[in-house]
């Protein structure tokens, strides 16, 4: 039996990949009408490399974690994320809900940033 060889290239290079425009192929941007706010903090308590969600009336908030005693939320909040953005890192850190599975105090190491949820 003859081996055939094919080339394949796969692209998970997210929404707006290069890959996906460089192929020729198109998609369409449906915006879900709320945005995610994005910020690292390094934590008080070890994470314990566990991750957190919870479905809140304010949106959806998440404790990702990062290596070391560091995680990543992912708030979606459209209505007060512009002003949560607008807020010195400080301030924001204060603004995170403090939950039952808090790893204590956050320290910013990034600024947040929020991005629209689409398809």
């Amino acid at each position: 039996m003859a081996r055939r060889s094919r080339k394949l290239l796969v692209g998970a290079d997210g929404r707006d990949s290069w890959v996906r425009q460089a192929a020729g192929l198109t998609a369409v941007n449906t915006s879900y009408g709320e945005k995610g706010l994005v910020a690292n903090f390094a934590t008080e308590k070890p994470h314990r490399n566990i991750a957190y969600q919870w479905f809140r009336d304010d949106g959806v908030l998440a404790y990702l974690p990062l290596p070391g005693n560091r995680i990543s939320i992912v708030w979606s909040d459209d209505d007060h994320a512009d002003a949560l953005c607008a807020l010195p890192r400080t301030s924001f850190a204060t603004e995170v809900p403090r939950l039952d599975v808090s790893p204590g105090r956050l320290r910013p190491i990034t600024a947040p940033a929020a991005f629209p949820f689409r398809v």
